[in-house]
């Protein structure tokens, strides 16, 4: 509410504007006061309505100031005043929190196929958002280190791309998780908990020998032949193979075993 302090020679009108309309708005725009007898008496309180205004920012509790101007075409004293403020604190209504949509996500693949999944936030920031990324085993699947939401990026979210990894094991399907979070950049955004996602890398790999043709027929004049041998997979421990030929009589080997690592 609001009065004058004293009697003017003649009517006074105070102007009256939020100064940041993004967090409140006021009404009446003016007042007037008249001197003693009038309809607007000086020294009646009159009130001035201050409505909070939803930025739909995650910004807090935000101050914002609402001016009283006053003005008297007939009355020196009135028009000199200065403005007064009056600070007002609008208080917030809009929580922090971000969304990952991983619903169908699917598997990654040791052949290097991704998968995807969105992160969005629930709530415009007052300054960037860093969600950090990361995989609980990069041998499975890889992904960037972090995201970065500007504040008009709080709706359109980034997508995800998780890139599966081959380690060349046969050790079939595994599961492991993505993190999301937590969030880093603005205080109220910092206290929010990290998110995961679980995904499976599909193993391509078998356990076996992969052995070539030789390079040619071996004769009794002595000619050699030779093949190669390897792995199919990457062994978890050493793996020995022993060499040696069914009819000795016929042809004997160059070694007698071969070692994997």
């Amino acid at each position: 509410t609001v009065k004058l302090a004293s009697n003017p020679f003649a009517s006074v009108t105070v102007d009256v504007a939020s100064l940041d309309t993004d967090e409140g708005t006021v009404s009446p725009a003016s007042l007037t006061f008249s001197r003693t007898g009038g309809d607007d008496p000086w020294d009646a309180w009159q009130i001035v309505s201050v409505t909070g205004a939803d930025d739909f920012v995650v910004d807090g509790d935000a101050i914002f100031t609402v001016e009283l101007t006053p003005s008297a075409e007939f009355d020196a004293t009135y028009d000199a005043l200065p403005p007064t403020n009056v600070l007002i604190t609008n208080l917030e209504n809009d929580g922090p929190g971000f969304s990952v949509q991983a619903a169908g996500i699917g598997n990654t693949k040791e052949s290097g196929a991704a998968a995807t999944f969105k992160v969005t936030l629930d709530a415009e920031p007052a300054v960037p958002i860093t969600l950090a990324l990361s995989t609980s085993d990069a041998g499975e699947g890889t992904v960037a280190p972090q995201v970065v939401f500007q504040p008009m990026e709080w709706k359109t979210g980034h997508t995800v791309t998780v890139l599966g990894q081959n380690e060349y094991v046969d050790d079939g399907d595994q599961v492991y998780t993505v993190t999301v979070g937590p969030p880093s950049g603005h205080l109220l955004w910092r206290v929010l908990d990290a998110q995961t996602v679980t995904l499976t890398n599909e193993d391509d790999d078998t356990t076996g020998l992969v052995v070539s043709a030789i390079s040619r027929n071996t004769a009794e004049r002595g000619d050699k032949g030779m093949f190669t041998v390897k792995l199919a997979s990457k062994p978890l421990h050493t793996v020995t193979l022993s060499v040696i030929s069914t009819n000795e009589d016929e042809g004997i080997t160059s070694v007698t075993d071969l070692q994997f690592t």
